[in-house]
């Protein structure tokens, strides 16, 4: 797996994200000994900045801090580091505040635990205001970030240039900006830093109340929905919170001074809160099926062409809608994507060529159960002993423009979803590895790791992406076919070479050779056209979804590996979506 930051957009957001990309060879091999390849989210967690608080990934999704899940405990700068593995990608980040934490504000410990979360995909700063917006993105199924956003800006009052996802307590001057456009920025950044600890007072009273109104405690999944609800509530009133900030101090200030005029929370008003979210998400597969075959489309390769998958769904013994198939194809500008109707796993046609594609575990393909408990529905395959279980959203998204929910470049970036429009936000979590594999059109005839280097080790030439200049060294092998080395940079448009190095492994996994290259952070930004690079491509996708690149032979093919028990979130298009993106594509 290739590691390396790059910027993807989720749902609207451009951020900087930690990816995990892989070239894999088609090799023999019955695994490896090496450890899996990790990476490290790190950022600060405030109020004032908050020591003894505790940061996990929530890998599973269930809204609690499991065995085995990545958690780091803050120091008094409000510090955290999750070593995650390699393969997660923007996982759920959620930071238990205990009553004993301390505020570094006032130097005492917070006094009433409560807990605070970001958006998907920002980690740096996790604060009662990235909380809100995260909440809000939960609790209303389409809402993009850009929207949140517009929504924190007005009922905070923030101006336009304020830079909501930056370090409130520690406000920076941008060369960008006028000496009095940053001089108001670090006066809002007091009044944001005074309603944030409004609100990190207000969510841990809220949630006190909603577990005594249930009878003393919430289940570990209702906990999570009603937090998401409670904090969606508080952003609704952060012009009331605003208006009554006094001047003055931060640390002097009394969180509790500010009235908050909210709903009392009673055991039913809880219970038709639940019900109505649970309303929103509670869509089986089988029922987003019975009115139209839906798409997904998971890769988009370097050539440009794009992998579109059917589902669509077939009588079994358990009657009508019990089953799921899965078809595939390609499509590019030239090559519309056809979908031949043949008996089992087709060979699918791309332009006048038939293409194998080796679907190695069928996604999405199996017998369809829904739990009306849990809002999940579970596809079981036979073939593979596969299960998955999938949490559908029906999203709202008619009128809006394509480009707030697709990540790719698109032909007609104006194109909107017309009317007939269904859009489901799909949850993921896999009981098995899936692993999926196609042949296409050869983009590449490098070798790894021999062409990298051949080609582009000590006497070679630089390996180029964008102003970055690599050259590979090989330090080590062993054994079972592992190799390592390092990787030395240069910048190209300045001719510098950069002083922080890289290291590359290679190793044998179930499905072939896997090159793992690490690119120090300090390099990342001279990596421009990654969607381009033979190796270090294919993050024109979902960001979570693929993962990897394969070599048959000599010849590159696209492939993904989802791990047991990750958590994948996807887009369905139902046929009127498909083919609007279609056409805003090529």
């Amino acid at each position: 797996m290739i590691l390396v930051e790059v910027a993807v957009a989720i749902r609207g957001l451009l951020v900087s994200s930690l990816m995990s990309f892989a070239v894999i060879g088609c090799g023999g091999g019955s695994g490896s000994e090496h450890a899996p390849p990790t990476h490290i989210l790190s950022g600060i967690v405030a109020d004032g900045y908050l020591q003894g608080a505790t940061v996990f990934a929530d890998l599973n999704e269930n809204g609690q801090l499991d065995t085995g899940e990545p958690s780091a405990v803050t120091d008094a700068d409000g510090r955290y580091a999750l070593v995650i593995s390699a393969d997660v990608v923007s996982p759920t980040i959620w930071v238990d505040v205990p009553s004993s934490a301390v505020d570094m504000d006032t130097g005492q410990a917070v006094g009433r635990s409560y807990r605070l979360g970001t958006p998907t995909g920002l980690f740096a700063v996790i604060n009662p205001i990235t909380t809100l917006m995260r909440a809000k993105m939960m609790t209303r199924p389409g809402t993009v970030y850009a929207e949140v956003e517009s929504q924190v800006r007005d009922g905070f009052q923030l101006n336009p240039k304020f830079p909501i996802n930056a370090d409130f307590l520690k406000p920076m001057d941008s060369d960008r900006l006028t000496a009095e456009q940053n001089k108001q920025n670090r006066l809002e950044a007091i009044k944001l830093h005074k309603a944030a600890r409004v609100i990190a007072y207000q969510l841990g009273v809220r949630m006190q109340a909603a577990e005594q109104a249930w009878g003393g405690s919430l289940p570990g999944a209702q906990w999570r929905i009603v937090h998401n609800l409670l904090a969606s509530e508080l952003l609704g009133h952060a012009g009331q919170i605003v208006n009554q900030l006094p001047a003055g101090d931060v640390q002097a200030f009394d969180p509790v001074s500010v009235v908050v005029h909210l709903p009392v929370l009673t055991r039913a008003s809880l219970e038709a809160a639940l019900a109505q979210q649970a309303g929103a998400v509670n869509i089986s597969l089988s029922q987003a099926l019975s009115e139209s075959e839906l798409y997904v489309y998971p890769y988009r390769q370097p050539d440009g062409t794009v992998l579109k998958m059917r589902l669509s769904a077939q009588s079994g013994s358990g009657g009508p809608q019990s089953d799921v198939r899965t078809d595939d194809c390609l499509i590019s500008m030239v090559s519309p994507c056809k979908f031949a109707e043949l008996n089992g796993h087709p060979s699918r046609v791309y332009g006048s060529q038939s293409t194998d594609f080796n679907v190695l575990i069928g996604l999405f393909e199996g017998a369809i159960q829904f739990n009306q408990v849990d809002g999940r529905s579970t596809v079981a395959s036979a073939r593979s002993n596969s299960t998955s279980k999938l949490r559908l959203t029906q999203l709202d998204v008619s009128g809006d423009r394509l480009s707030s929910h697709v990540t790719w470049p698109l032909r007609n970036p104006d194109a909107v979803w017309p009317s007939g429009t269904k859009l489901y936000r799909v949850t993921m979590t896999n009981t098995n590895d899936l692993y999926t594999r196609f042949q296409s059109t050869p983009h590449s005839t490098l070798t790894l790791p021999d062409g990298l280097l051949t080609k582009y080790g000590e006497s070679g030439n630089d390996y180029v992406i964008g102003s970055l200049g690599m050259r590979f060294t090989q330090t080590a092998s062993d054994a079972n076919g592992g190799r390592t080395g390092t990787v030395r940079f240069i910048r190209q448009d300045t001719n510098q070479a950069l002083p922080d190095a890289g290291s590359w492994a290679w190793s044998m996994e179930l499905i072939g050779g896997v090159l793992v290259v690490n690119v120090p952070s300090a390099n990342r930004a001279w990596m421009n056209g990654l969607e381009w690079d033979p190796v270090f491509a294919h993050n024109g996708h979902l960001p979570d979804f693929v993962l990897q690149s394969s070599i048959a032979g000599k010849v590159m093919a696209n492939s993904w590996r989802i791990k047991a028990g990750r958590v994948t979130e996807m887009l369905l298009l139902n046929r009127t979506a498909a083919a609007a993106l279609d056409a805003a594509l090529f």
